[in-house]
């Protein structure tokens, strides 16, 4: 045994320039925040926001801009059936300007084989190109009506949030208790109502069984058109 080693322990794990553990069970997905308040990301839907975290989960700081991934494949890791999903996040992503494709797929016709379309993320160096970062996603424009009301909702939701946060307004502690207590008899005379919260986000109320008596009689008049 060499000096300096200790038995049944690990070497420590080289941390790299970026941040990220040499091992590859220690890496980890990374989005600036500044992303993730962005107008571009607040605008994505969120099939959208979910191919993103696959794209970003492929990328090992060596192959960005080799992050090959097909329609179908993308559909699979998002957990939707169906192909077009993806097609449409793969659309949202290009014009939010998160992604760019540097190679498009291929399909041999006589071999029977292809390629998916290779893509990289624009916010990190492009390593097929040897290039910088172009970080497109800060030059986005709202392209619909649905996306821009995604926007809008979320940077307002965010701005609240900042104020609420500046202002120390947020609750930091144990939640309160919105349980609505039990009535102490389990029947209640018919006509009489258990009092329920007003606030919208109540819980349902507790109806309790009523006593079982006599039904009201009640006689039938037959209806116009069944006289004539």
């Amino acid at each position: 045994m060499r000096a300096g080693m200790r038995s049944g322990r690990k070497p420590k794990a080289k941390l790299l320039q970026n941040g990220r553990n040499e091992h590859e069970t220690n890496r980890f997905a990374r989005l600036p925040h500044s992303l993730l308040q962005s107008a571009a990301y607040r605008s994505l839907s969120p099939n959208a926001r979910s191919l993103l975290v696959e794209l970003v989960s492929m990328e090992n700081s060596k192959n960005n801009g080799k992050l090959w991934l097909s329609e179908a494949d993308a559909a699979r890791r998002m957990g939707v059936s169906c192909p077009k999903v993806a097609h449409k996040a793969f659309a949202e992503l290009m014009a939010a300007g998160f992604i760019a494709i540097t190679k498009d797929r291929h399909w041999h016709i006589k071999t029977g084989t292809g390629r998916a379309r290779s893509w990289r993320l624009t916010w990190l160096f492009n390593c097929a190109e040897r290039k910088s970062a172009t970080d497109d996603w800060r030059k986005f424009e709202h392209p619909d009506k649905a996306s821009w009301r995604r926007m809008d909702n979320g940077l307002r939701a965010l701005s609240a949030y900042r104020k609420e946060l500046s202002e120390n307004r947020i609750w930091q502690g144990d939640l309160p208790d919105t349980s609505i207590a039990r009535p102490k008899s389990d029947t209640l005379k018919q006509g009489d109502m258990p009092h329920t919260p007003s606030h919208d986000n109540a819980f349902p109320p507790f109806y309790p069984k009523s006593e079982q008596g006599d039904m009201p009689e009640y006689i039938a008049v037959p209806s116009v058109r069944s006289i004539q």
